[in-house]
């Protein structure tokens, strides 16, 4: 019988000289990425099509901001007809509301203002939403003020971030959700973050994935913190909106074809737009997600949950760099020491779980273990 080795057993010599190479070249490849896709989305920007900034004060409602106009419905239509009525994904707007029903009671208040009003306050709730999310994860990273104006900058000129004040989405939502339950995760707060991700993921459960990452990790808690978060805010947005629509909500979901617009991002829509029929781009999503699962368990059943164990001969051969001298970044149950000084990664023994990366602070206030 096989018996797996604990985490934190340095890997064979000949895997570690493979991830060498990987690191190095990954390395000299990403910069010469980042730059041409800035420079790729600077000429876009440049000799493109209109700004999309133009048409965000428009005040035609339902043509400029249809996802918008689709929310509000279903909130004026949950204000005016009571809860449990049918009139909520029935409201008669240019979208199906494919949302459930706790995004029509979040955004109720927005209903109680006429549509111009209430798009343009979600636009500058949505915007502060954006730039705080940015500098919240600038702030736990350790960048200097350089790097996080610029990040900020980038951010707010991007034309997906354009294209969603637009259309009036709730992503920027979304990313406060999920960056707040990386920011506690990282804090070493792991129940709390599965409960920012339990709450993100009831509001848009195409993001359930996000849950699964705990159990892979074998985090029994924050696992089940994330599911019950999940259920528990569903419910209250069903017993609010009434319980018929929760069986609204999912017919109507269910039975919506994938739409070939351009502003359908999915891997499906893409599939559908190329010719290809839509099955293919679930399956490559769902390829990409068992993939990433799969990696990331087994690299914590060999590493135990601080990643930069398997990392440590890497940072031997960086460059120097500015301060600030480490970067910590945390996702999910993992700590990851990202520094390009070489005074960081002093030997190439393995850190266990318990074991203070090399050059890394003790007072961060991350936990090693967040079971």
């Amino acid at each position: 019988m096989t018996v797996a080795a604990p985490a934190g057993t340095p890997a064979p010599r000949w895997a570690s000289a493979a991830r060498d190479r990987v690191h190095r070249l990954a390395r000299a490849v990403a910069p010469v990425v980042a730059v041409a896709a800035l420079v790729t989305a600077a000429l876009l920007f440049v000799l493109g099509g209109p700004p999309l900034l133009r048409w965000i004060p428009a005040t035609d409602i339902a043509r400029m901001h249809v996802d918008f106009d689709t929310f509000r419905a279903s909130a004026y239509a949950l204000l005016q007809h009571g809860p449990g009525s049918a009139a909520i994904y029935d409201t008669g707007a240019r979208l199906h509301n494919l949302n459930p029903p706790l995004l029509s009671v979040l955004l109720a208040p927005l209903a109680l203002l006429d549509p111009v009003t209430g798009y343009r306050l979600l636009t500058a709730l949505s915007m502060l939403l954006v730039a705080g999310s940015v500098l919240l994860v600038c702030r736990e990273l350790r960048l200097g003020r350089r790097w996080t104006t610029g990040a900020l900058l980038v951010v707010l000129a991007s034309s997906p971030l354009h294209g969603t004040l637009l259309l009036g989405q709730i992503y920027p939502l979304l990313l406060a959700g999920l960056t707040a339950g990386w920011v506690a995760d990282r804090r070493g707060h792991p129940l709390l973050a599965a409960v920012c991700y339990g709450v993100t993921v009831a509001l848009k459960p195409s993001l359930a994935p996000v849950l699964l990452l705990p159990a892979v990790q074998a985090r029994r808690r924050p696992f089940l913190a994330g599911i019950a978060a999940a259920a528990v805010a569903t419910l209250v947005g069903v017993a609010v909106a009434g319980w018929p629509t929760a069986f609204q909500w999912l017919t109507m979901a269910l039975a919506e074809p994938v739409g070939p617009t351009p502003d359908n991002a999915s891997l499906p829509g893409q599939a559908l737009r190329w010719g290809i029929p839509t099955v293919v781009g679930t399956l490559v999503g769902a390829a990409i997600v068992v993939g990433t699962l799969v990696h990331l368990g087994r690299r914590t059943r060999r590493y135990g949950l601080d990643p930069a164990a398997g990392t440590a001969r890497v940072g031997r051969r960086c460059s120097p760099c500015s301060p600030p001298v480490c970067w910590r970044r945390r996702s999910p149950g993992a700590t990851t020491c990202c520094c390009s000084c070489p005074g960081c990664w002093r030997s190439p023994r393995p850190a266990g779980r318990g074991t203070p990366v090399a050059g890394s602070s003790s007072r961060s206030g991350v936990s090693p273990s967040s079971r």
